[in-house]
């Protein structure tokens, strides 16, 4: 393992960095088997560090003036990156995966519908969402018996994407559809470690388990658009997508809308599932948080009220700064670049880490520990993004979290939710950040 240029940062705030040599010895193979830990070492004192990764250099961007220059300024000089090559295959031409100005036309048709403004006209699809799963929880409760919350908040957060999505809830189809999107994206996160991906072409077992999951996924998709197609009076998600225009009047085509749809079921769900779960987890740890989250929306009404849940609030963007569920994405210089004087070539690998930034002892202090009141005051856009950062950042950013506040208000006013094992769970970066084993809790009716 070859030695690797680094920066140092000098003093905060502007962060600026001197070069300095240092080995980084057995990267590639933390890069694989332990990048969390990786990122967290090397940002703690770094704002850049290069690995070599083969016959690539990867850079770990770290310090606010570089990830500026990077994600934020850089949109033109920059492309998104090899973490977004696997989400490709399933996704297709999605926003999560174009560049260019094709991006650019999408994200601009896209946005309106994206406002949260109108994201707070679902709240009561999400609070029935909610609602449907009382039955099940009760008798969960009523049995006594532990369960996985990781695996409850997926099928909770499937069924608010389908109900958002569809207008109705995936009833029968949901179960196998969200089987066949889970064996989607097991595919995506094991083609994105891998060194050198096989092509889809290739009938090794796990791709031709993934093609019948992409012809399950496209196949139903497909006829859910034919559906609406024929049924101007519809007024749920895929039906507003058929029929938004650009400013030249023109709208997607159907295999546009397919794949925007298969993207949003993909990640709109296990990214809110992850952030829902790894919250459960912390305040089952913290039962003083948990008291003062109960306390608040016993008084936010019921339904409860979003705008009056400000420490709930405060609970879940630090539970997201501890468990970013998106933990890290790249991009790709088109050309070459020099950041703070340090020659990138072009197609180097740049990686950006909100979990590595989150956790970051020069930013935050005591980073490891668990502390809501860190955001009673709005954190620095550089230290804290689990929705990304600049132009690329998460367009459902306002779903989210309208829906995992609520989702944790309605669930927290019913139910006692306790960790059943008091052992630390560890977290694996897969395409989200997602609990390493089952997170094990029994509910009480309160």
């Amino acid at each position: 393992m070859a030695s690797a240029p680094v920066t140092r940062t000098q003093a905060p705030p502007r962060l600026r960095a001197t070069p300095r040599r240092a080995p980084v010895r057995g990267a590639l193979r933390r890069l694989r088997s332990d990048p969390l830990g990786l990122f967290v070492e090397v940002a703690s004192t770094h704002d850049l560090a290069a690995f070599r990764a083969g016959h690539r250099r990867v850079y770990l961007v770290v310090g606010p003036e570089l990830i500026a220059q990077v994600a934020v300024n850089g949109r033109d000089r920059y492309t998104k990156g090899v973490s977004y090559d696997a989400l490709r295959v399933p996704m297709g031409d999605a926003l999560l995966t174009i560049d260019g100005p094709r991006w650019k036309a999408r994200r601009r048709l896209l946005t309106p519908l994206f406002s949260r403004r109108a994201l707070l006209e679902q709240i009561p699809t999400i609070a029935g969402s909610v609602e449907s799963q009382f039955e099940r929880w009760d008798k969960l409760a009523a049995g006594g018996a532990a369960f996985n919350v990781a695996s409850e908040m997926n099928r909770l957060a499937f069924d608010v994407v389908g109900r958002i999505l569809l207008g109705t809830e995936l009833g029968d189809g949901m179960a196998a559809l969200e089987a066949l999107i889970d064996d989607a994206s097991g595919w995506v996160a094991h083609r994105t470690r891998a060194l050198l991906p096989l092509p889809t072409r290739v009938p090794t077992p796990r791709n031709r388990a993934y093609r019948r999951a992409e012809a399950g996924i496209r196949a139903f998709t497909e006829r859910a658009i034919e559906r609406r197609r024929g049924d101007p009076t519809r007024t749920d998600f895929v039906s507003r997508l058929l029929s938004a225009t650009d400013s030249d009047g023109a709208a997607m085509g159907d295999r546009d809308v397919r794949d925007e749809v298969i993207a949003f079921l993909m990640a709109g769900h296990q990214t809110t599932g992850a952030a829902l779960a790894w919250t459960w987890y912390l305040l089952g740890r913290h039962p003083e948080v948990e008291a003062r989250v109960h306390s608040e929306v016993a008084a936010a009404g019921n339904p409860p009220d979003i705008e009056r849940l400000g420490y709930l609030g405060q609970v879940l963007e630090e539970a997201m700064r501890l468990y970013p569920p998106g933990w890290a994405f790249t991009r790709t210089p088109l050309e070459d670049d020099h950041l703070d004087g340090h020659a990138v070539r072009k197609g180097s690998i740049m990686v950006v880490s909100s979990y590595a930034n989150q956790r970051n002892p020069r930013f935050w202090r005591d980073p490891e520990r668990f502390d809501p009141g860190r955001f009673a005051t709005p954190p620095d856009a550089y230290r804290y993004f689990p929705f990304g950062i600049g132009p690329h950042a998460c367009i459902g950013k306002h779903l989210a979290l309208i829906e995992a506040k609520l989702a944790l208000a309605m669930l927290v006013r019913r139910y006692r939710v306790v960790l059943a094992s008091r052992r630390e769970v560890g977290a694996t970066p897969a395409i989200t950040l997602t609990p390493s084993e089952p997170i094990l809790v029994t509910a009480q009716r309160r």
